[in-house]
């Protein structure tokens, strides 16, 4: 378990609601594999973007969003980390 503002802190991030205090007990990308505690990193991919499945991560118990772009009607208790590129941040992340 780590706090966001460790595992954010080798790259540029801003803080677009939450607290940076939050702890984060997993690492995700794959909406099907979030639990309580993750930190669901939001793909843009060929098929899918990660920004489209917000809400439902948020639902299955994600309490941190890294975004590359706003997102909306997502709930006040839930951190939102915007950043330029969220594989770039990801790749940091899991170094």
């Amino acid at each position: 378990m780590q706090k966001v503002s460790v595992i954010c802190q080798d790259f540029s991030y801003k803080c677009l609601q939450g607290n940076t205090e939050a702890l984060v007990e997993e690492l995700v990308y794959d909406s099907r594999k979030v639990v309580q505690g993750s930190m669901f990193f939001c793909m843009v991919g060929a098929k899918w973007d990660g920004h489209d499945f917000c809400k439902e991560v948020v639902e299955k118990g994600a309490t941190v969003l890294v975004v590359s772009k706003p997102v909306e009607d997502i709930p006040q208790n839930v951190t939102v980390i915007l950043v330029e590129d969220t594989r770039k941040a990801l790749a940091y992340v899991s170094a």
